[in-house]
């Protein structure tokens, strides 16, 4: 009985839908694209044991788009397939189905609203790493002079781990940002965000968290340098107001949630970067990168490489900088695009284990059509 309502719910819905598009002049686009990407990674762990590998990447989307004058509908598709060519056993594949909505309420102020699917299968050996989510969101642009706007928004994540569910959570985030241009070409973006993070397993030992609160703030100002140069700068904070740890216990060894799924509520601190990006060319683009970030793990102990906990917190000083080199290549074929990228990554920690420098080298390709 549950099944045909469902189906009949369904029905209802897809009839309403259509309703909805046949009484607006709609116009229709569908949209492919597909890329390629290799990376020479010298320390796919992130950790002091540097372990090396080279990664291929092919990804595949596809959009339709539905426009009228007050309404725009989009159905889409991304996937992804990831294979390490050493270390087998991280390969994975991820896919998403989603669907937005965006209303106008007048010619430049929409409401959007949108749901997606997504997960991630690793090859066997890896394969508790394993997630799935859904998620709902919702935000409102609302513009106060000629380019100056406010987008205030709500996004809902289910993370599920199936074979951690210790981990599984509802997540609920709530943001405000607003954006100004000036006539000297400066843009200011200012922007305050505030995360709800609740456990779907509830425990009562006082050592191990079922939610944890996190509030966080950023600003960000690009100039332009002239007609074919621009600097951009920005710097964030964010603060756990409730923060703690979970854990899985395997063979008498304790695994922490940050150390395996590099959670972002395991730590706060700030960030801070400044990119300057160049136009050698109308088709040939250069950027280059500085990062520094502070990170205080406030809950997990560091530990020497015999895994003993010392009596204080992990705190890392992450520096980051790279190169990227992106080309238009229109003029072999239409919608194809290249770029070349080198990261560095230097991690400072109190912990040995993530004491450790990452080098990436990577090239890719994406053609849309």
């Amino acid at each position: 009985m549950e099944r045909n309502s469902s189906l009949m719910s369904g029905a209802h819905l897809l009839t309403l839908l259509l309703l909805i598009f046949s009484s607006v002049q709609l116009k229709a686009q569908l949209s492919f694209y597909t890329g390629l990407d290799g990376y020479l990674d010298d320390n796919i762990y992130n950790n002091y044991l540097g372990v090396s590998d080279m990664i291929n990447s092919f990804s595949l989307g596809t959009s339709l788009d539905f426009e009228s004058s007050q309404n725009d509908f989009g159905v889409y598709y991304d996937g992804n397939l990831t294979l390490f060519s050493e270390n087998t056993f991280k390969s994975s594949n991820t896919h998403k189905l989603g669907l937005v909505n965006s209303f106008y309420f007048s010619a430049v102020n929409p409401l959007t609203i949108g749901a997606n699917y997504s997960f991630r299968n690793y090859d066997n050996g890896y394969d508790v790493y394993d997630w799935k989510q859904i998620s709902f969101y919702a935000n409102y642009r609302q513009y106060t002079f000629d380019n100056d706007f406010v987008l205030a928004g709500y996004i809902f994540n289910r993370i599920d781990y199936p074979n951690l569910e210790t981990f599984s959570y509802n997540e609920h985030r709530g943001f405000i940002k607003y954006k100004a241009l000036f006539n000297s070409k400066t843009s200011l973006l200012l922007g305050i965000e505030g995360n709800y993070k609740d456990y779907i397993q509830k425990f009562k030992q006082s050592s191990t968290i079922n939610n944890a609160i996190q509030l966080s703030s950023f600003v960000q100002i690009a100039q332009s340098l002239g007609e074919s140069t621009g600097l951009s700068l920005f710097a964030q904070v964010r603060k756990n107001i409730k923060d703690g740890n979970r854990s899985a216990n395997w063979n008498d060894y304790i695994y922490y949630e940050e150390e395996m799924l590099n959670d972002r509520y395991s730590h706060d601190g700030y960030d801070g970067g400044v990119k300057l990006t160049q136009m050698l060319t109308p088709s040939l683009i250069l950027s280059g990168y500085v990062n520094y970030a502070k990170r205080n793990y406030t809950n997990l102990p560091a530990a020497d490489l015999e895994g003993n906990d010392f009596e204080y917190t992990r705190e890392d000083d992450n520096f980051k900088y790279g190169l990227q080199l992106e080309a238009s290549l229109g003029s072999i074929l239409s919608g194809l695009y290249g770029d070349l990228n080198w990261d560095y990554v230097r991690n400072t920690s109190n912990d040995e284990f993530y004491n450790y420098s990452n080098q990436v080298f990577s090239a890719g390709f994406e053609f849309n059509f």
